[in-house]
């Protein structure tokens, strides 16, 4: 359990960085990864998926864990930096039209408007983490 509290520790530091400076993640995300069985990860980014299963593929000290935390936003220009500048979509949304990222922000606040703080945003995340050896 050392691991998995260390992975925790880390994924917790880098949502704390990546809340207060949005664009040391840009560049880097995916849209979904998930783990099944205990050993298959999967990560969808847009039309591509990536499929391993870590034993069949040599490795061993499997561990999964899931890392739940709150993404921290001190007003809409952070919060709209971490989701598009850096974030999952970060790709396609520079290849946007200045009218289209227009409605893309108002859309986006508009979706994270339940997690309002005051000028801010509390947004929870939740991350599945796979780490193994080979």
């Amino acid at each position: 359990m050392a691991g998995n509290e260390k992975i925790r520790s880390g994924f917790h530091r880098v949502a704390g960085a990546l809340g207060q400076r949005p664009a040391f993640g840009l560049g880097t995300g995916c849209s979904k990864a998930t783990v099944t069985d205990g050993l298959t990860v999967e990560v969808h980014e847009g039309s591509w998926t990536l499929k391993m299963n870590l034993e069949a593929a040599g490795f061993s000290g499997i561990q999964t864990d899931c890392v739940q935390t709150i993404l921290h936003y001190d007003n809409d220009r952070e919060a709209l930096g971490a989701a598009f500048d850096g974030g999952p979509v970060a790709l396609a949304y520079h290849k946007f039209t200045d009218d289209v990222k227009e409605q893309v922000h108002a859309d986006y606040l508009t979706s994270i408007a339940p997690f309002k703080n005051g000028d801010g945003y509390d947004v929870p995340g939740e991350f599945v983490v796979a780490s193994a050896v080979r």
